[in-house]
């Protein structure tokens, strides 16, 4: 029953964070003409995990990210995400976003517009009702975002300041030659970056 529940795009997840379900059109999910990183903007779901992992595997892996998301007609979308064992699963996804009567507030594209972010970030939310029990993203780890989208669940992390700076390079330089997908985060807020960004 969850199999068929998950591949139905008609069938709604409960709402995240309080907000609300509402319609969007896609005109195109890949703006640039390819999966392309500037596609995943963060807005109003605390999900930045899964929105580093959606960025990174578009920049390495662009034709991956085409492979599993398939649109089916009448602004529904089948995503292939994988099982907590590891196996294929068809999640069905329809035109219904978190937003606003005018907003997106689901990843988005530059300019606030659906993207395959936002397909694929409205499917791991239906992953997450069926095999975690709730549709709240927000705190999702990279290591459980990457596995969801990878169906590779081999992961490791590295807490802040385990690691001198030097150590810390060399396991990210051979993580990457080893083709594992990589993420970073900040341990404090608000750093200024020439005097501009934060």
């Amino acid at each position: 029953a969850d199999i068929a529940w998950l591949k139905n795009p008609l069938k709604e997840t409960d709402t995240v964070g309080g907000l609300s379900w509402t319609t969007f059109t896609a005109s195109s999910l890949y703006p640039f003409g390819t999966p392309n990183p500037a596609d995943v903007n963060q807005r109003w779901i605390g999900d930045c995990c899964l929105e580093a992992v959606m960025a990174y595997i578009a920049h390495n892996y662009p034709g991956f990210i085409k492979s599993i998301i398939k649109e089916t007609g009448n602004g529904t979308f089948a995503v292939t995400l994988y099982d907590t064992k590891g196996e294929q699963v068809e999640v069905g996804v329809s035109n219904l976003f978190i937003g606003d009567a005018n907003t997106l507030g689901a990843s988005a594209g530059k300019r606030g517009q659906v993207t395959w972010s936002t397909v694929l970030e409205k499917a791991v939310i239906k992953w997450k009702q069926v095999y975690a029990g709730s549709s709240d993203v927000g705190g999702i780890g990279t290591e459980d975002a990457a596995a969801i989208i990878t169906g590779n669940g081999t992961s490791f992390a590295f807490n802040k300041g385990v690691l001198s700076p030097e150590e810390l390079q060399r396991a990210v330089t051979v993580s990457i030659q080893q083709r594992k997908i990589v993420i970073g985060g900040f341990g404090q807020n608000d750093l200024e970056i020439d005097g501009k960004y934060k």
